[in-house]
């Protein structure tokens, strides 16, 4: 890994450019889905594998509570594109019709402190380390990743200089950033950030279901954890040549295939980071999905007992045994898939 990092600083500054992150990698005219795209296993393996994920298919659920008050539970997917916007219109009806609505991390500043915290990059970078991507990777992963990882914090303005001082947790939330985004931030909303704003024009209260900086936090307290995470976001930065792998998301987005996307994301990280890879990945999920279905739920529990909740969160936070579906049948509740058109049975 050092001698790879080592390689890395030594390229001149334009080979560290996302240059193959363009507009037309980017831009997809209707979705599809590319076959080429699941090899290797290929799709009949991950389809097979995606059968043994419990509620592995649908975005939008119904909670009902035991005296029969009713809420709902929706699967998001983190882009602005307009083919993860164009919502059902039952579920904007839903929505509209709800009494409050919650989204995985509210970004707003509810206070002058959390502003402060945020101006002044509280916990994005340390004083008193310094940080080595190649040295935090799992081992065994992939050595391009160090190169993708930095590319990428060059196109955000952070040299290599600079990176040494990042935090684990600043640099994982830089890498949770979709570089397609990059060309359309703070102009166009991702479709968490696109509901809440629909629940506030209906003045409907918005709330996170964890802290705007608990991911952060988190990460910089755990370094297994962030080890994991970082060589698993790292993995995404591989390049491409072609729009095949986005259309492929979002096709299968649409159809309420979830659990396949989670058979298509597992095998890409085992490819990817090496003889470690299953260790990394339960390690990366084991907190960023499961430990936080069990902070969404608990956080929801109040609103979805009271009725008329609407919840959106990352549709991978849905399926499996530790899946929210599941959770909130454990706690009591009746969930129900709502199929909506377009998905798959």
């Amino acid at each position: 890994m050092r001698a790879a990092l080592a390689a890395l600083l030594m390229l001149p500054q334009a080979a560290h450019a996302q240059d193959w992150v363009t507009p037309e990698v980017c831009a997809v005219d209707e979705p599809f889905i590319a076959e080429q795209v699941f090899e290797p296993p290929g799709r009949a393996a991950l389809e097979a594998e995606a059968a043994t994920i419990p509620n592995g298919t649908g975005r939008l659920w119904q909670i009902a509570s035991p005296d029969g008050k009713v809420s709902h539970l929706w699967g998001t997917m983190h882009s602005s594109s307009r083919h993860v916007l164009d919502v059902p219109q039952e579920v904007i009806d839903i929505l509209l019709a709800s009494r409050s609505f919650a989204v995985e991390r509210d970004f707003r500043h509810l206070d002058r402190d959390s502003y402060r915290r945020w101006i002044f990059w509280d916990g994005v970078f340390q004083q008193d380390r310094f940080l080595s991507v190649a040295d935090i990777l799992p081992d065994g992963a992939d050595p391009n990743i160090i190169v993708w990882i930095y590319a990428r914090l060059n196109d955000r303005g952070i040299n290599s200089e600079d990176v040494s001082l990042l935090s684990l947790g600043g640099l994982m939330e830089i890498l949770l950033t979709d570089p397609c985004e990059d060309f359309v931030g703070g102009t166009r909303p991702i479709l968490d950030d696109y509901l809440a704003t629909r629940a506030h024009i209906a003045n409907m209260p918005v709330r996170g279901l964890e802290g705007p900086h608990d991911i952060r936090d988190h990460v910089n307290a755990n370094e297994a954890t962030a080890s994991a995470l970082i060589g698993m976001f790292g993995a995404y930065l591989m390049p491409v040549t072609s729009n095949a792998e986005r259309a492929t998301s979002f096709a299968l987005y649409r159809q309420g295939r979830i659990s396949l996307m989670m058979a298509w994301d597992a095998a890409f990280l085992a490819e990817m980071l090496g003889p470690d890879a299953e260790a990394a990945v339960e390690l990366g999920h084991s907190y960023l999905i499961d430990d936080r279905n069990r902070t969404f739920v608990n956080a929801a529990l109040p609103d979805v007992t009271e009725g008329g909740a609407f919840l959106a969160v990352g549709a991978f936070h849905l399926p499996g045994e530790a899946g929210m579906v599941a959770l909130f049948r454990d706690a009591g509740f009746t969930v129900t898939r709502v199929p909506l058109p377009g998905e798959a049975p």
